[in-house]
């Protein structure tokens, strides 16, 4: 996509309007350079917080632990050696918060129960537990931080509560025994690797709150066969889906801007679904993938779905009822016309067809950024 009116088309990425007939991929080096700017490579790169401050160590029964700045306590090792494991939620009448390397490379532990203090994995928590195969997660725990669950060979399942907000990158690489999972719609960041070389993994409910499938995210999960890409996805980045040789149907939304020309490298059976004249269409294109339009995409989880409804204003395209025609209201147009959202056909139908199709929305963002007139846009219906 050229970068015309970037500053302005940036805040729409979500719309995923294809304004060019040219796509617009993400190189494997742009890639890289993500990973690299401080900014974001420190949102999942952080392992400790202003709470987290260790200001007193100490060792009492089968844990290493330290003491934090606001008086809670931190695991930092499990030292016994019992296979099933039930946390302590106080050590010394002070509640356990946070769980560091407790069972970092531990090989006898089989099964885990966390309990309803704490709130954080600060990483690499089970990285190496190959014997672990259950994990008791409490809906306390809000941060699933890096490399949490790296090698656990026999874990098959695990339930992720609804309220975990952030989970770090390669949190389940080369967890390859485990089938199926569903992270949560309260989940906003999943970070790089995520599930690379989750060889035995079938089933993969997304998050609707995401917005990025970063590297590597799935490469290698040779027993995945099909995935919904959640309706914020705005960028595909290199290898996401490589080596997924089972890989046959690719759901991918509107709002998807930006792939990597390797997203898919190594998945020769790949079939992408998606709208068209939308960025998958180019890109299927352009990378000769088969490609099958569709008109909508339900997706849910266990806790709610995609469905929104906003109260549109009284002028065509204002669909977000703010009395202004901006990007916004494209967004809502564009996400009515698959089923998304819900507007009112005589606010939404900016082109007078009568009906809301993705080129309202397209009418709409054009407007907002004065790169088109359009006498019916901004009058009354």
């Amino acid at each position: 996509m050229k970068r015309i009116l970037s500053a302005v088309l940036s805040v729409v990425m979500l719309a995923a309007i294809p304004l060019s007939a040219n796509a617009y991929e993400v190189t494997e080096e742009e890639s890289a350079a993500i990973l690299t700017d401080a900014e974001t490579y420190a949102a999942f790169e952080e392992e400790t917080t202003g709470a987290e401050l260790e200001i007193e160590s100490s060792e009492a029964s089968d844990y290493n632990y330290s003491t934090l700045s606001d008086g809670t306590i931190k695991l930092n090792k499990y030292t016994g050696s019992a296979q099933n494991v039930s946390i302590p939620s106080k050590i010394d009448g002070k509640k356990v918060t946070v769980l560091g390397i407790v069972f970092y490379n531990n090989t006898k532990v089989k099964n885990v129960t966390i309990p309803n203090t704490v709130t954080t994995l600060d990483g690499s928590t089970f990285s190496g537990c190959t014997q672990l195969n259950k994990v008791t997660i409490p809906d306390s725990v809000t941060e699933i931080g890096n490399n949490t669950f790296v090698g656990c060979t026999k874990l098959t399942d695990i339930s992720i509560p609804n309220s975990v907000k952030k989970m770090g990158f390669t949190v389940f690489k080369d967890c390859t025994s485990l089938t199926n999972i569903t992270i949560p719609n309260s989940v906003t960041e999943m970070g790089f690797w995520f599930f690379e070389n989750c060889t035995s993994l079938k089933s993969v409910a997304l998050s609707n709150n995401i917005t990025r499938i970063y590297g590597n995210f799935f490469k290698n999960c040779s027993s995945l066969t099909e995935i919904t890409i959640p309706s914020k996805v705005t960028i595909i980045e290199y290898s996401a889906f490589a080596d997924c040789k089972n890989l046959k149907k690719v759901i991918i939304p509107p709002s998807v801007t930006a792939m990597a020309t390797n997203a898919f490298l190594g998945s020769p059976n790949v079939t992408i679904y998606g709208f068209k004249d939308s960025q998958a269409e180019i890109f299927a294109k352009q990378q000769k993938i088969p490609f099958v339009v569709i008109t909508s995409i339900t997706t849910t989880t266990t806790t709610t779905t995609t469905t929104v409804t906003v109260t549109p204003g009284t002028i065509v395209g204002d669909a977000d009822g703010d009395s202004k025609i901006t990007s916004s209201d494209a967004l809502v147009i564009l996400r009515t016309s698959v089923g998304l959202e819900k507007t009112t056909v005589k606010i939404g139908d900016a082109d007078g067809d009568k009906k809301i199709t993705s080129n309202d929305a397209l009418e709409v963002l054009r407007y907002s950024v004065g790169v088109r007139t359009n006498k019916i846009i901004g009058k009354k219906p």
